[in-house]
């Protein structure tokens, strides 16, 4: 648990000098994160919020070393019914505008100048008019929503966690023509003065951007911000599951323990290829203490932390091309393999292989039909221990498959006419650009369930059939198509 000296992790980085053209993802954008703001999640990760929902609660207990007391905190996210609560977007948005006020001012003025335009670029978006629209409204959402900590602020003036309501802005004056740079003036935005003090107390900590923005999982995202302050005082962490997941991440506390774990493991993964944490297998990873209660064990990559840069670690050479040898043996291909070499573990390839020659030696029909990509498939899910077929399991594999019923006359037409949407989609698709592609999508998510919006984090960097197959569903329900009889 964190104690009272909170203060102890801040790293002055005002005199740094960075410039905002440094915008570009592989450039190294070292940016600054506010440690209250780095304790707890500022939107809801991993999980859909309904719409009718104004309100976000995170809290715990630490124990304060220097009061020699525990002391229970707590953030109330309250939203306003115009703009509603932040989301993860908000959240990159929040610390692109603290990045910008130190190469502005060096917090010397709570007043910050900025056009849209040169925002979009550090958020690394593409200029078209629905990022300036989600600008816009990431902006007024700062502007309305109410932040509550209840002996959660930490003031490193005085030493103390206090109780403290505000607004993240003050106030927002936007000018220009919205959705377009073309006629965009100067704006400018005000820092509410409780924020804007913790900045000038130097509560603040380094945060490296470039490596910030190029996690993909919202989850991931939070958990690098979270981790990346409490690694300061150890290389290795024990938190209780839930506290973790649910109080630090910001996922739902409707999720049991498995679900957790299945909700933290592919920003975990995702975590671990850029070599910001240390791999472990999922039983080291997730332990059981007790009945209905879990912890998660989590090492940081000490290499990591002293470069400040993506260190991917590198496997032996004799290693891995024994492991490739392995896998173009069951089948996969040399580019698949040169990209599974690359990113995953060599323990983690060496396990799945062996589990795969298990099921193929027993005869499972899991790998039956396509025991290469099933190899695959293990290695990038990390697919648990499988136990060997009992007798009876392996007679239920011997009985004969029944054959399915003949289909109906309804369900051929409803397969036809499927087709057929599918078809006009993918034609109104390939008459768009990738950027116009890409905000289709990203309009589409936000009418998805969660289960879909998971999924279409988690397939997308391996595409295929199953992801396209999402995909259509999703467009289908924005209603982009005007072959299908809806509005473009």
């Amino acid at each position: 648990m964190e104690g009272s000296v909170a203060e102890n992790l801040i790293e002055h980085s005002v005199a740094l000098p960075i410039s905002i053209e440094s915008s570009d993802k592989s450039k190294n954008l070292l940016g600054i994160d506010e440690l209250n703001f780095a304790e707890f999640p500022l939107a809801a990760c991993g999980y859909k919020v309904h719409p009718d929902q104004k309100t976000l609660v995170f809290e715990d207990t630490i124990f304060d070393e220097g009061q020699r007391t525990p002391v229970k905190r707590k953030l109330i996210i309250a939203a306003s019914d115009a703009w509603g609560l932040p989301t993860p977007v908000d959240s990159d948005v929040l610390l692109v505008l603290m990045h910008l006020t130190r190469v502005r001012n060096g917090f010397t003025s709570r007043q910050v100048t900025f056009s849209r335009y040169e925002l979009i670029q550090l958020l690394g978006w593409n200029d078209g008019g629905r990022s300036y629209q989600r600008l816009e409204q990431s902006l007024q959402r700062w502007t309305s929503v109410t932040l509550s900590y209840n002996k959660a602020w930490w003031d490193r003036t005085s030493q103390v966690w206090r109780t403290r309501t505000f607004h993240v802005i003050e106030s927002l004056d936007l000018r220009g023509r919205v959705g377009s740079h073309l006629d965009d003036q100067p704006s400018t935005f005000t820092w509410n003065e409780v924020l804007f003090g913790s900045f000038q107390a130097n509560n603040i900590k380094r945060l490296d951007l470039s490596t910030y923005f190029q996690l993909e999982l919202p989850v991931a995202r939070q958990m690098y911000r979270f981790l990346d302050k409490r690694f300061y005082r150890t290389a290795k962490l024990e938190l209780d599951l839930k506290y973790f997941g649910c109080e630090h991440v910001g996922l739902s506390r409707n999720y049991d323990n498995s679900q957790l774990q299945r909700r933290l493991l592919p920003a975990i993964q995702e975590l671990e290829s850029i070599g910001f944490l240390v791999p472990l297998n999922r039983s080291e990873r997730f332990v059981q203490v007790r009945r209905g209660e879990w912890k998660i064990v989590l090492f940081a990559n000490r290499e990591f932390s002293k470069t400040g840069k993506v260190v991917r670690p590198t496997p032996s050479s004799n290693r891995r091309s024994e492991l490739c040898d392995q896998m173009i043996e069951r089948g996969v291909s040399r580019k698949v393999v040169s990209d599974l070499i690359a990113k995953y573990p060599e323990s983690l390839i060496a396990s799945q292989i062996e589990m795969h020659d298990n099921l193929v030696k027993s005869g499972d029909s899991r790998v039956a039909k396509n025991s290469a990509g099933f190899l695959v498939a293990s290695i990038r899910d990390n697919y648990q221990s499988i136990e060997k077929p009992t007798e009876t399991r392996k007679r239920k594999l011997h009985q004969p498959v029944l054959t399915s019923r003949p289909k109906s006359a309804k369900e051929i037409q409803m397969e036809k006419l499927q087709a057929e949407q599918d078809a006009a989609l993918d034609q109104y698709l390939a008459s768009l650009t990738p950027e116009q592609v890409q905000e289709l999508e990203e309009a589409a998510l936000i009418n998805g369930t969660r289960m879909q919006i998971e999924s279409y984090y988690r397939l997308k960097p391996k595409g295929g059939q199953l992801f396209e197959s999402l995909r259509r569903q999703l467009l289908r329900g924005l209603g982009c198509v005007p072959e299908l009889g809806c509005a473009k």
